[in-house]
């Protein structure tokens, strides 16, 4: 997004593989910018878009919100397939500055283009309810720099802004409707080497970052490090999100707090310096997503390859580490369902107004995320046919060199 005024609205075309369009509108600030780095790899020059975000604004200078209730912050109108997303209860009033989201079309169960505006551009806490926040966590110097308005603590702001409208907005639209193109995320690492592309899979917490980090870092290509694509026919795609770092990265790799101090002023360097040596896992919090390239300097991301392995890490009592082969259903059980929870896709949680159209038209909205899942399943039985399946049991109590040594002896 190129554009040489802030206030001058700018618009930016991605393409996911060719499988998806999609385009961000709104002004040029730090909260588009963070939102282009997450998307850089797709940036593409495609008119038209399957899901367009606007943020910043209403479907029409002339719009109000109406509807029929759905729950007490949402309203959902049959008549143009539009469903409004109130920040607060609605009450017995509708404030059009109480919107959160404006969603056109269905996101879904359809395969028509979807449109969501974002009147506040995300907007959160105000710099004065934010300073009152930190002070009563008893940090004053956050304090104080929060009230001053700093720019370490407005770009903490965005990043938190940006990391939410990629999670609750446009990566659940992904979610449903790479399905319908023959292609859906996997919750893992793909990297590749010589050509030939692999996963690991496994659950939160088994080291699949790390892994695919220092994979990285031994000259592997990588593909994403959280939810890279797979299709039907077995090509393993890029995703290579920001990714985010946590405690342990920084104690396998201490480098890179001197790389992330470098990009700092002094100010900044100061506090964060203070900040990771007293509270380390408080620092590794609040630092946010960084590129590949923010990480590591000859860094090679790759575009698609065939899939030719999947390694599932699974924890286990013991103090051996022993590999068997795994079947390709109980495979796809595992992928299916870990993916599944990656995402808020229960009206109770999180992103409850993706269902407001089926519950406003009474429609099964559980029998339709029954059959979203079977065509996840149908897709990561071709995805998975030709590939190698090879299960790690990992023992609960050993070190990262040694799952090193192990994955490494597998590829090999």
């Amino acid at each position: 997004m190129t554009v040489d005024s802030e206030s001058e609205p700018t618009r930016q075309h991605y393409d996911i593989h060719g499988l998806i369009t999609m385009d961000v509108q709104g002004p040029n600030n730090p909260l588009c910018q963070v939102l282009d780095r997450s998307l850089s790899s797709f940036r593409g020059e495609s008119e038209g878009a399957d899901f367009s975000l606007k943020l910043g604004s209403y479907p029409s200078p002339d719009w109000t919100p109406k509807g029929s209730t759905v729950g007490d912050r949402m309203l959902f109108d049959s008549g143009n397939k539009q469903t409004t997303v109130f920040t607060r209860v609605m009450g017995n009033e509708l404030r059009k500055k109480d919107v959160q989201y404006v969603i056109t079309g269905e996101p879904r169960v359809g395969t028509g283009p979807v449109t969501i505006n974002v009147p506040g551009g995300a907007a959160g806490v105000s710099r004065f309810r934010k300073a009152a926040v930190e002070a009563l966590d008893l940090e004053g110097r956050r304090a104080i720099l929060a009230l001053a308005n700093d720019p370490l603590f407005r770009q903490e702001k965005t990043d938190q802004d940006a990391e939410g409208i990629l999670q609750i907005l446009i990566e659940p639209f992904l979610y449903y409707r790479l399905v319908t193109r023959g292609a859906t995320f996997v919750h893992g690492s793909g990297l590749s080497s010589n050509g030939t592309g692999f996963l690991i899979v496994g659950l939160a917490s088994v080291g699949k970052t790390s892994l695919a980090l220092e994979l990285v870092k031994k000259g592997y290509v990588y593909y994403g490090d959280d939810l890279p694509i797979v299709t039907r026919d077995g090509e393993l795609l890029s995703n290579p999100k920001p990714i985010k770092l946590r405690p342990q990265h920084i104690e396998l790799y201490p480098e890179l707090a001197s790389r992330l101090l470098r990009k700092m002023n002094g100010l900044e360097r100061f506090l964060l310096a203070r900040k990771m040596r007293a509270h380390r896992a408080e620092f590794m919090k609040r630092l946010p997503r960084l590129s590949l390239e923010d990480i590591f300097d000859h860094a090679k991301i790759g575009d698609r390859a065939p899939l030719k392995m999947v390694i599932f890490l699974r924890r286990m009592a013991g103090k051996e580490f022993y590999v068997d082969e795994l079947d390709r259903e109980t495979l796809v059980k595992a992928v299916s369902a870990d993916l599944f929870f990656q995402f808020p896709c229960a009206p109770w949680r999180r992103t409850m107004y993706y269902f407001c159209p089926s519950i406003a038209l009474g429609n099964d909205f559980m029998a339709e995320e029954d059959q979203h899942n079977q065509g996840v399943i149908d897709i990561l039985n071709g995805a998975f046919a030709r590939a190698k399946i090879i299960r790690l049991n990992v023992p609960m109590e050993c070190t990262f060199n040694d799952l090193l040594h192990q994955v490494s002896k597998v590829l090999s």
